[in-house]
Protein backbone atom coordinates (compact mmCIF):
# COMPACT_ATOMS: atom_id res chain seq x y z
CA UNK A 1 0.00 0.00 0.00
CA UNK A 2 1.50 3.39 -1.08
CA UNK A 3 1.85 5.92 1.96
CA UNK A 4 -1.36 8.22 2.43
CA UNK A 5 0.74 11.04 3.91
CA UNK A 6 4.23 13.22 3.07
CA UNK A 7 6.88 12.44 5.30
CA UNK A 8 10.79 14.02 5.08
CA UNK A 9 13.97 12.51 6.46
CA UNK A 10 16.68 14.96 6.82
CA UNK A 11 20.51 14.53 6.57
CA UNK A 12 23.38 16.64 6.34
CA UNK A 13 25.54 16.63 3.32
CA UNK A 14 28.02 18.45 3.98
CA UNK A 15 28.03 22.14 5.49
CA UNK A 16 26.22 23.66 2.40
CA UNK A 17 23.59 21.29 1.46
CA UNK A 18 20.34 18.90 2.99
CA UNK A 19 19.40 16.08 1.17
CA UNK A 20 15.64 15.32 1.21
CA UNK A 21 13.80 12.17 1.37
CA UNK A 22 9.99 12.48 -0.07
CA UNK A 23 7.54 9.93 -0.96
CA UNK A 24 5.40 11.34 -3.29
CA UNK A 25 1.30 10.97 -1.77
CA UNK A 26 0.01 11.00 -5.29
CA UNK A 27 -1.37 7.64 -5.48
CA UNK A 28 -4.98 7.05 -6.35
CA UNK A 29 -6.92 4.55 -5.20
CA UNK A 30 -8.91 2.61 -2.51
CA UNK A 31 -11.65 0.19 -1.98
CA UNK A 32 -14.91 1.71 -2.52
CA UNK A 33 -17.03 1.94 0.53
CA UNK A 34 -20.89 3.27 1.09
CA UNK A 35 -20.45 5.09 -2.02
CA UNK A 36 -17.55 6.71 -0.97
CA UNK A 37 -13.78 5.88 -2.61
CA UNK A 38 -10.54 7.19 -0.19
CA UNK A 39 -7.67 8.41 -2.16
CA UNK A 40 -4.33 10.24 -1.47
CA UNK A 41 -3.68 13.69 -3.07
CA UNK A 42 -1.21 15.98 -4.11
CA UNK A 43 -0.28 19.56 -4.51
CA UNK A 44 -1.76 21.18 -7.84
CA UNK A 45 0.27 24.62 -7.81
CA UNK A 46 3.17 24.76 -9.52
CA UNK A 47 4.20 27.09 -7.02
CA UNK A 48 7.16 28.93 -9.68
CA UNK A 49 6.81 30.83 -12.63
CA UNK A 50 5.97 28.95 -16.40
CA UNK A 51 9.21 29.55 -17.52
CA UNK A 52 11.15 28.10 -14.60
CA UNK A 53 8.75 25.11 -14.76
CA UNK A 54 9.38 24.65 -17.98
CA UNK A 55 12.95 24.54 -17.86
CA UNK A 56 12.45 21.94 -15.05
CA UNK A 57 10.55 19.80 -16.62
CA UNK A 58 13.13 19.41 -19.84
CA UNK A 59 16.18 19.03 -17.88
CA UNK A 60 13.95 16.24 -15.73
CA UNK A 61 12.12 14.51 -18.38
CA UNK A 62 15.40 14.52 -19.78
CA UNK A 63 17.03 13.26 -17.08
CA UNK A 64 14.13 10.27 -16.88
CA UNK A 65 14.86 9.53 -20.82
CA UNK A 66 18.36 8.49 -20.29
CA UNK A 67 17.44 6.96 -16.50
CA UNK A 68 19.73 9.39 -14.81
CA UNK A 69 20.45 8.87 -11.30
CA UNK A 70 19.76 12.88 -10.68
CA UNK A 71 19.33 16.23 -12.23
CA UNK A 72 21.19 19.71 -11.84
CA UNK A 73 18.90 22.12 -11.30
CA UNK A 74 21.26 24.16 -9.53
CA UNK A 75 21.08 26.97 -12.46
CA UNK A 76 17.09 27.42 -12.10
CA UNK A 77 17.25 28.88 -8.54
CA UNK A 78 14.26 27.21 -7.70
CA UNK A 79 13.51 27.66 -3.82
CA UNK A 80 13.02 24.65 -1.92
CA UNK A 81 9.28 25.77 -0.93
CA UNK A 82 8.22 26.29 -4.50
CA UNK A 83 10.10 22.98 -5.49
CA UNK A 84 8.38 20.47 -3.59
CA UNK A 85 4.96 21.50 -5.32
CA UNK A 86 6.26 21.56 -8.58
CA UNK A 87 7.93 18.41 -8.73
CA UNK A 88 4.45 16.87 -7.77
CA UNK A 89 3.26 18.69 -10.38
CA UNK A 90 5.64 17.51 -12.99
CA UNK A 91 5.27 13.89 -11.91
CA UNK A 92 1.85 13.72 -12.37
CA UNK A 93 1.42 15.67 -15.71
CA UNK A 94 3.63 13.12 -17.08
CA UNK A 95 1.96 9.85 -17.37
CA UNK A 96 4.11 8.85 -20.31
CA UNK A 97 7.08 8.59 -17.30
CA UNK A 98 5.30 5.03 -15.78
CA UNK A 99 8.57 3.82 -14.92
CA UNK A 100 9.28 6.41 -12.32
CA UNK A 101 8.76 6.10 -8.73
CA UNK A 102 7.04 8.70 -7.44
CA UNK A 103 8.93 9.57 -4.49
CA UNK A 104 11.87 11.16 -5.02
CA UNK A 105 15.15 12.89 -2.79
CA UNK A 106 16.52 16.40 -3.71
CA UNK A 107 19.45 18.41 -2.39
CA UNK A 108 19.15 22.35 -1.86
CA UNK A 109 21.76 24.81 -0.28
CA UNK A 110 21.48 25.77 3.08
CA UNK A 111 22.41 28.99 2.33
CA UNK A 112 20.10 30.28 -0.55
CA UNK A 113 17.18 27.62 0.08
CA UNK A 114 17.61 27.11 -3.52
CA UNK A 115 17.70 23.18 -5.03
CA UNK A 116 20.83 22.28 -6.44
CA UNK A 117 19.91 18.16 -7.60
CA UNK A 118 16.49 16.14 -7.32
CA UNK A 119 17.44 12.26 -7.23
CA UNK A 120 15.19 9.36 -8.60
CA UNK A 121 14.49 5.90 -8.44
CA UNK A 122 12.82 3.51 -11.02
CA UNK A 123 10.53 1.04 -11.26
CA UNK A 124 12.28 -0.77 -13.60
CA UNK A 125 15.53 -1.70 -15.39
CA UNK A 126 16.17 -0.07 -18.64
CA UNK A 127 15.82 -3.39 -20.81
CA UNK A 128 12.71 -3.53 -19.33
CA UNK A 129 12.01 0.61 -19.36
CA UNK A 130 12.44 0.33 -23.17
CA UNK A 131 10.31 -2.63 -23.74
CA UNK A 132 7.27 -1.58 -21.53
CA UNK A 133 7.78 2.19 -23.36
CA UNK A 134 7.20 0.74 -26.97
CA UNK A 135 4.40 -1.95 -25.51
CA UNK A 136 2.81 1.78 -23.96
CA UNK A 137 3.43 3.76 -27.38
CA UNK A 138 2.12 0.91 -29.39
CA UNK A 139 -1.21 0.39 -27.56
CA UNK A 140 -1.35 4.34 -27.39
CA UNK A 141 -1.02 5.14 -30.66
CA UNK A 142 -3.56 2.22 -31.88
CA UNK A 143 -5.86 3.86 -29.89
CA UNK A 144 -5.38 6.95 -31.21
CA UNK A 145 -5.02 5.85 -34.70
CA UNK A 146 -8.85 5.34 -34.42
CA UNK A 147 -9.60 8.84 -33.67
CA UNK A 148 -10.53 10.61 -36.80
CA UNK A 149 -9.15 14.31 -36.67
CA UNK A 150 -12.59 15.87 -37.93
CA UNK A 151 -13.81 14.70 -34.93
CA UNK A 152 -15.26 17.48 -32.66
CA UNK A 153 -13.59 17.79 -29.51
CA UNK A 154 -16.77 16.50 -28.04
CA UNK A 155 -16.80 13.16 -30.44
CA UNK A 156 -12.61 12.89 -29.36
CA UNK A 157 -13.26 12.95 -25.65
CA UNK A 158 -16.75 10.17 -26.15
CA UNK A 159 -14.75 8.10 -28.09
CA UNK A 160 -11.44 7.77 -25.94
CA UNK A 161 -13.82 7.57 -22.67
CA UNK A 162 -15.37 4.92 -23.90
CA UNK A 163 -12.42 2.83 -25.30
CA UNK A 164 -10.79 3.24 -21.78
CA UNK A 165 -13.90 1.92 -19.74
CA UNK A 166 -14.62 -1.23 -22.55
CA UNK A 167 -10.72 -2.29 -21.91
CA UNK A 168 -10.46 -1.90 -18.31
CA UNK A 169 -11.22 -3.68 -15.10
CA UNK A 170 -10.68 -1.58 -11.53
CA UNK A 171 -8.16 -3.15 -9.66
CA UNK A 172 -9.26 -4.65 -6.74
CA UNK A 173 -6.03 -5.35 -5.18
CA UNK A 174 -5.01 -1.64 -5.32
CA UNK A 175 -1.80 -2.12 -6.81
CA UNK A 176 -1.62 -0.64 -10.31
CA UNK A 177 -1.55 3.35 -10.48
CA UNK A 178 -0.29 4.19 -13.62
CA UNK A 179 -1.24 4.92 -17.22
CA UNK A 180 0.80 2.07 -18.41
CA UNK A 181 -1.95 -0.52 -16.23
CA UNK A 182 -4.63 1.02 -18.49
CA UNK A 183 -3.45 0.85 -21.81
CA UNK A 184 -1.27 -2.34 -21.86
CA UNK A 185 -2.64 -4.43 -18.69
CA UNK A 186 -5.83 -3.10 -19.25
CA UNK A 187 -6.03 -2.87 -14.85
CA UNK A 188 -5.53 0.05 -12.78
CA UNK A 189 -7.18 1.95 -9.72
CA UNK A 190 -8.33 5.43 -10.54
CA UNK A 191 -4.95 7.17 -11.13
CA UNK A 192 -4.31 5.28 -13.51
CA UNK A 193 -7.64 5.72 -15.35
CA UNK A 194 -7.31 9.51 -15.03
CA UNK A 195 -3.40 9.62 -16.28
CA UNK A 196 -4.12 7.61 -19.40
CA UNK A 197 -7.23 9.48 -20.50
CA UNK A 198 -5.44 12.88 -19.53
CA UNK A 199 -2.38 11.45 -21.79
CA UNK A 200 -4.77 10.26 -24.78
CA UNK A 201 -6.97 13.23 -25.02
CA UNK A 202 -4.05 15.52 -25.51
CA UNK A 203 -1.99 13.57 -27.91
CA UNK A 204 -5.52 13.57 -29.74
CA UNK A 205 -5.41 17.86 -29.24
CA UNK A 206 -7.87 18.34 -25.95
CA UNK A 207 -6.98 20.03 -23.15
CA UNK A 208 -7.14 17.03 -20.18
CA UNK A 209 -6.18 17.74 -16.45
CA UNK A 210 -5.96 15.62 -13.51
CA UNK A 211 -7.85 16.32 -10.23
CA UNK A 212 -7.74 14.37 -7.10
CA UNK A 213 -9.35 14.83 -3.72
CA UNK A 214 -7.81 13.65 -0.51
CA UNK A 215 -11.50 14.02 1.18
CA UNK A 216 -12.79 11.20 -1.48
CA UNK A 217 -9.80 9.72 -1.93
CA UNK A 218 -10.56 9.54 -5.71
CA UNK A 219 -9.40 10.87 -8.97
CA UNK A 220 -10.75 12.11 -12.21
CA UNK A 221 -9.97 14.22 -15.41
CA UNK A 222 -11.27 17.73 -16.07
CA UNK A 223 -11.53 18.83 -19.64
CA UNK A 224 -11.65 22.07 -21.56
CA UNK A 225 -13.91 22.18 -24.83
CA UNK A 226 -14.74 25.25 -26.23
CA UNK A 227 -13.43 27.74 -23.62
CA UNK A 228 -15.67 25.68 -20.99
CA UNK A 229 -14.60 23.26 -18.49
CA UNK A 230 -16.47 19.87 -17.58
CA UNK A 231 -15.49 16.74 -15.29
CA UNK A 232 -15.03 13.25 -16.69
CA UNK A 233 -14.76 10.28 -14.80
CA UNK A 234 -14.10 7.41 -16.54
CA UNK A 235 -13.38 5.29 -13.08
CA UNK A 236 -16.88 5.51 -12.07
CA UNK A 237 -18.49 5.25 -15.61
CA UNK A 238 -17.09 1.45 -15.74
CA UNK A 239 -18.47 -1.38 -13.29
CA UNK A 240 -17.33 -3.31 -10.97
CA UNK A 241 -16.84 -6.05 -10.89
CA UNK A 242 -16.39 -5.25 -14.54
CA UNK A 243 -18.86 -6.12 -16.96
CA UNK A 244 -17.92 -6.87 -20.61
CA UNK A 245 -19.52 -4.02 -23.55
CA UNK A 246 -21.43 -2.41 -20.68
CA UNK A 247 -20.12 1.44 -20.70
CA UNK A 248 -21.57 4.39 -18.14
CA UNK A 249 -21.90 7.90 -18.79
CA UNK A 250 -22.90 9.78 -15.91
CA UNK A 251 -20.02 10.69 -15.22
CA UNK A 252 -18.86 12.36 -18.83
CA UNK A 253 -18.88 16.14 -18.89
CA UNK A 254 -20.18 17.14 -16.13
CA UNK A 255 -20.61 20.41 -14.59
CA UNK A 256 -19.60 21.14 -10.86
CA UNK A 257 -23.21 20.86 -9.95
CA UNK A 258 -23.63 17.03 -11.40
CA UNK A 259 -21.07 15.42 -10.31
CA UNK A 260 -21.06 16.83 -6.61
CA UNK A 261 -24.09 15.08 -6.81
CA UNK A 262 -22.90 11.77 -8.08
CA UNK A 263 -20.52 11.78 -4.88
CA UNK A 264 -17.86 13.65 -5.65
CA UNK A 265 -18.85 16.50 -2.96
CA UNK A 266 -15.66 17.53 -1.56
CA UNK A 267 -13.50 21.08 -0.69
CA UNK A 268 -10.43 20.08 -1.72
CA UNK A 269 -10.48 19.17 -5.32
CA UNK A 270 -7.33 20.23 -6.71
CA UNK A 271 -6.56 20.00 -10.49
CA UNK A 272 -3.04 19.89 -12.44
CA UNK A 273 -1.69 23.48 -13.86
CA UNK A 274 -4.31 25.29 -11.35
CA UNK A 275 -4.01 27.29 -8.15
CA UNK A 276 -7.51 26.96 -7.90
CA UNK A 277 -10.03 24.46 -10.14
CA UNK A 278 -11.74 25.88 -12.91
CA UNK A 279 -15.31 26.60 -12.70
CA UNK A 280 -17.37 24.02 -14.69
CA UNK A 281 -21.00 25.67 -15.19
CA UNK A 282 -21.88 25.14 -18.39
CA UNK A 283 -24.62 23.10 -18.85
CA UNK A 284 -24.90 22.14 -22.30
CA UNK A 285 -24.22 18.40 -22.13
CA UNK A 286 -27.19 18.05 -19.90
CA UNK A 287 -29.41 15.28 -21.05
CA UNK A 288 -27.19 14.20 -24.37
CA UNK A 289 -27.63 11.34 -25.87
CA UNK A 290 -24.80 9.61 -24.32
CA UNK A 291 -26.78 9.70 -20.98
CA UNK A 292 -28.74 6.42 -20.75
CA UNK A 293 -26.87 4.50 -22.75
CA UNK A 294 -25.37 1.22 -21.53
CA UNK A 295 -22.78 -0.05 -24.26
CA UNK A 296 -19.75 1.26 -25.69
CA UNK A 297 -20.66 4.19 -28.39
CA UNK A 298 -18.64 3.51 -31.44
CA UNK A 299 -18.59 5.52 -34.57
CA UNK A 300 -19.68 4.01 -38.05
CA UNK A 301 -20.33 5.20 -41.28
CA UNK A 302 -20.22 8.98 -39.62
CA UNK A 303 -22.78 8.21 -37.10
CA UNK A 304 -22.20 7.53 -33.15
CA UNK A 305 -24.19 3.96 -32.46
CA UNK A 306 -24.62 2.35 -28.95
CA UNK A 307 -27.88 1.14 -26.80
CA UNK A 308 -30.21 2.17 -24.41
CA UNK A 309 -33.06 0.12 -22.64
CA UNK A 310 -36.83 1.21 -23.06
CA UNK A 311 -38.13 0.60 -19.20
CA UNK A 312 -41.61 1.74 -20.56
CA UNK A 313 -41.35 -1.76 -23.25
CA UNK A 314 -38.74 -3.63 -21.50
CA UNK A 315 -36.48 -4.06 -24.47
CA UNK A 316 -32.79 -2.25 -25.63
CA UNK A 317 -32.87 -0.03 -29.01
CA UNK A 318 -29.95 0.22 -31.05
CA UNK A 319 -29.64 3.56 -31.93
CA UNK A 320 -27.61 5.54 -35.12
CA UNK A 321 -26.78 9.06 -33.66
CA UNK A 322 -25.07 11.93 -35.68
CA UNK A 323 -24.16 14.08 -33.75
CA UNK A 324 -23.85 17.97 -34.45
CA UNK A 325 -21.26 19.75 -33.06
CA UNK A 326 -22.36 23.04 -33.67
CA UNK A 327 -25.31 23.20 -31.60
CA UNK A 328 -24.41 20.02 -29.53
CA UNK A 329 -27.57 18.30 -30.62
CA UNK A 330 -27.66 14.60 -32.30
CA UNK A 331 -30.19 13.46 -34.47
CA UNK A 332 -31.58 9.91 -33.43
CA UNK A 333 -32.39 6.74 -35.74
CA UNK A 334 -33.39 3.37 -34.90
CA UNK A 335 -31.21 0.61 -36.15
CA UNK A 336 -33.05 -2.37 -34.11
CA UNK A 337 -35.00 -3.35 -31.65
CA UNK A 338 -33.39 -6.04 -28.75
CA UNK A 339 -36.60 -7.85 -27.30
CA UNK A 340 -35.36 -11.08 -26.45
CA UNK A 341 -35.03 -10.80 -22.07
CA UNK A 342 -32.02 -12.61 -20.19
CA UNK A 343 -33.70 -14.28 -17.58
CA UNK A 344 -33.39 -15.10 -14.26
CA UNK A 345 -31.62 -19.01 -13.56
CA UNK A 346 -33.78 -21.57 -11.88
CA UNK A 347 -36.53 -18.76 -11.68
CA UNK A 348 -38.98 -19.48 -14.84
CA UNK A 349 -40.73 -16.53 -16.37
CA UNK A 350 -38.48 -13.91 -14.53
CA UNK A 351 -36.09 -11.74 -16.34
CA UNK A 352 -34.03 -9.22 -15.64
CA UNK A 353 -34.98 -5.44 -16.18
CA UNK A 354 -32.22 -4.03 -18.34
CA UNK A 355 -29.93 -4.74 -21.46
CA UNK A 356 -26.71 -6.46 -21.82
CA UNK A 357 -25.64 -6.53 -25.07
CA UNK A 358 -22.81 -4.92 -25.48
CA UNK A 359 -21.60 -3.38 -28.79
CA UNK A 360 -19.06 -3.32 -31.32
CA UNK A 361 -18.64 -2.51 -34.87
CA UNK A 362 -16.24 -4.22 -37.56
CA UNK A 363 -15.78 -3.63 -41.25
CA UNK A 364 -19.24 -1.54 -41.00
CA UNK A 365 -21.34 -3.97 -39.12
CA UNK A 366 -22.63 -3.78 -35.78
CA UNK A 367 -22.53 -6.59 -33.51
CA UNK A 368 -24.60 -7.13 -30.42
CA UNK A 369 -25.43 -10.12 -28.16
CA UNK A 370 -28.63 -11.56 -26.58
CA UNK A 371 -28.77 -14.43 -24.03
CA UNK A 372 -27.77 -16.78 -26.33
CA UNK A 373 -26.94 -15.26 -29.65
CA UNK A 374 -24.39 -12.94 -30.85
CA UNK A 375 -25.69 -10.76 -34.18
CA UNK A 376 -24.80 -8.94 -36.86
CA UNK A 377 -26.42 -5.80 -38.81
CA UNK A 378 -25.66 -2.92 -40.98
CA UNK A 379 -26.09 0.45 -39.46
CA UNK A 380 -29.66 1.01 -41.04
CA UNK A 381 -31.61 -1.98 -39.43
CA UNK A 382 -30.82 -4.64 -42.74
CA UNK A 383 -29.10 -8.30 -43.32
CA UNK A 384 -29.26 -9.13 -39.77
CA UNK A 385 -27.58 -12.13 -39.27
CA UNK A 386 -26.99 -14.82 -36.50
CA UNK A 387 -22.89 -14.30 -36.32
CA UNK A 388 -22.94 -17.11 -33.47
CA UNK A 389 -24.81 -18.94 -31.46
CA UNK A 390 -23.71 -20.37 -27.46
CA UNK A 391 -22.82 -24.10 -27.55
CA UNK A 392 -24.81 -26.46 -25.24
CA UNK A 393 -21.75 -26.45 -23.06
CA UNK A 394 -21.64 -23.08 -23.19
CA UNK A 395 -24.86 -22.53 -22.46
CA UNK A 396 -25.22 -24.59 -18.91
CA UNK A 397 -22.52 -21.90 -17.74
CA UNK A 398 -25.47 -19.13 -18.40
CA UNK A 399 -25.62 -16.34 -20.66
CA UNK A 400 -23.68 -13.95 -22.74
CA UNK A 401 -23.80 -11.02 -20.78
CA UNK A 402 -21.76 -8.03 -23.12
CA UNK A 403 -19.72 -8.46 -25.93
CA UNK A 404 -16.49 -6.00 -27.13
CA UNK A 405 -14.81 -5.87 -30.56
CA UNK A 406 -11.42 -4.19 -30.73
CA UNK A 407 -9.83 -2.55 -33.27
CA UNK A 408 -8.26 -5.75 -34.57
CA UNK A 409 -11.99 -7.41 -35.26
CA UNK A 410 -10.99 -10.02 -32.08
CA UNK A 411 -14.99 -10.13 -30.48
CA UNK A 412 -14.78 -10.81 -27.24
CA UNK A 413 -18.28 -11.81 -25.09
CA UNK A 414 -18.48 -12.90 -21.38
CA UNK A 415 -20.85 -15.68 -20.11
CA UNK A 416 -21.83 -15.14 -16.57
CA UNK A 417 -24.71 -16.74 -14.55
CA UNK A 418 -26.41 -13.49 -13.75
CA UNK A 419 -25.44 -9.86 -14.26
CA UNK A 420 -23.12 -7.64 -11.66
CA UNK A 421 -20.95 -10.80 -11.63
CA UNK A 422 -17.18 -12.22 -13.15
CA UNK A 423 -18.01 -13.74 -16.15
CA UNK A 424 -16.03 -16.18 -18.61
CA UNK A 425 -14.55 -14.66 -21.47
CA UNK A 426 -14.37 -16.61 -25.15
CA UNK A 427 -13.01 -15.01 -27.76
CA UNK A 428 -13.43 -15.12 -31.60
CA UNK A 429 -11.54 -13.36 -34.43
CA UNK A 430 -13.66 -11.67 -37.24
CA UNK A 431 -12.55 -11.80 -40.69
CA UNK A 432 -11.20 -9.11 -42.76
CA UNK A 433 -12.76 -8.95 -46.18
CA UNK A 434 -10.78 -6.17 -47.78
CA UNK A 435 -7.58 -6.35 -45.71
CA UNK A 436 -5.61 -3.09 -46.53
CA UNK A 437 -3.21 -2.91 -49.22
CA UNK A 438 0.75 -2.05 -47.86
CA UNK A 439 2.41 0.64 -49.14
CA UNK A 440 5.01 -0.22 -51.66
CA UNK A 441 8.75 -0.85 -50.93
CA UNK A 442 10.58 1.49 -53.45
CA UNK A 443 13.52 -0.56 -54.71
CA UNK A 444 11.36 -3.83 -54.13
CA UNK A 445 11.33 -5.66 -57.28
CA UNK A 446 11.20 -9.27 -56.12
CA UNK A 447 8.32 -8.69 -53.43
CA UNK A 448 9.99 -9.47 -50.50
CA UNK A 449 9.36 -6.25 -49.01
CA UNK A 450 13.00 -5.97 -48.57
CA UNK A 451 15.82 -4.21 -50.87
CA UNK A 452 18.32 -6.47 -51.92
CA UNK A 453 21.27 -7.33 -54.30
CA UNK A 454 18.46 -9.77 -55.77
CA UNK A 455 16.49 -6.81 -56.65
CA UNK A 456 19.32 -4.93 -58.31
CA UNK A 457 20.04 -7.69 -60.36
CA UNK A 458 16.14 -8.34 -61.48
CA UNK A 459 16.26 -4.46 -62.61
CA UNK A 460 19.73 -4.59 -64.35
CA UNK A 461 17.88 -8.03 -66.52
CA UNK A 462 15.30 -5.58 -67.66
CA UNK A 463 17.11 -3.28 -68.41
CA UNK A 464 19.48 -5.32 -71.02
CA UNK A 465 15.96 -6.68 -72.61
CA UNK A 466 15.15 -9.76 -69.88
CA UNK A 467 11.79 -10.88 -68.70
CA UNK A 468 9.57 -7.81 -68.18
CA UNK A 469 9.03 -6.57 -64.46
CA UNK A 470 5.85 -7.33 -62.48
CA UNK A 471 3.34 -4.73 -62.38
CA UNK A 472 3.99 -4.16 -58.92
CA UNK A 473 8.04 -4.67 -59.79
CA UNK A 474 7.40 -1.74 -62.04
CA UNK A 475 5.98 0.42 -59.91
CA UNK A 476 8.50 0.01 -57.32
CA UNK A 477 11.12 0.26 -59.74
CA UNK A 478 10.46 3.63 -61.02
CA UNK A 479 12.89 5.30 -57.36
CA UNK A 480 12.64 8.76 -59.37
CA UNK A 481 8.98 8.65 -59.97
CA UNK A 482 8.82 10.03 -63.44
CA UNK A 483 7.11 7.13 -65.04
CA UNK A 484 10.02 5.55 -66.57
CA UNK A 485 12.60 2.66 -65.44
CA UNK A 486 16.09 3.16 -66.75
CA UNK A 487 19.94 3.73 -65.65
CA UNK A 488 19.32 6.49 -63.50
CA UNK A 489 16.70 4.45 -61.32
CA UNK A 490 19.44 1.17 -61.32
CA UNK A 491 22.07 4.06 -59.64
CA UNK A 492 18.98 5.23 -57.27
CA UNK A 493 19.13 1.78 -56.25
CA UNK A 494 22.82 1.47 -55.81
CA UNK A 495 22.62 4.31 -53.74
CA UNK A 496 20.18 2.63 -51.27
CA UNK A 497 22.42 -0.44 -51.19
CA UNK A 498 25.17 1.51 -50.17
CA UNK A 499 23.44 3.30 -47.50
CA UNK A 500 22.07 0.27 -46.09
CA UNK A 501 25.77 -0.99 -46.14
CA UNK A 502 26.83 2.02 -44.16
Amino acid sequence: MRLTKQFARIAAVGAAACVLNVCMPMQAFGLQTSGVIRVTGFESAKAVDSDSYDAMRQIVTAAWDSMEESADLTKLKIRRDDFKPAMRQLMMDTPAYFFVEHSYQFSYSSSSGCITKVYFTYNCTEDEVVQKRAEYDDAKQAILNQVDPEWSDVEKALFLHDTIVATTSYDLTYSNYDAYDVLVSHEAVCQGYALAYMDLMREAGVDCYYLASDELNHAWNMVEIDGSYYHVDATWDDPTPDQLGYVRHKNFLCTDEEIRALEHDASDWQVTGFDAPPEASDTRFVDSFWDESVAPIVPINGNWATVLYDSANYEGKLNLYRYNSEDHTAEETLCTTIDEKWYVSGNAGSYWLNVYSGLGTWEGRLYYGTANTIYSILPDGTDKQAFYTLTEQEADQGSIYGITVDNTGYLRYSINEKPNTEGVIYGIQLEQTNPPTPDPVLGDLDGDRQVSVADMVLLRRYLIGKPDLTEDAAVTADLNADNKINAIDLVLLKNILLNQEA
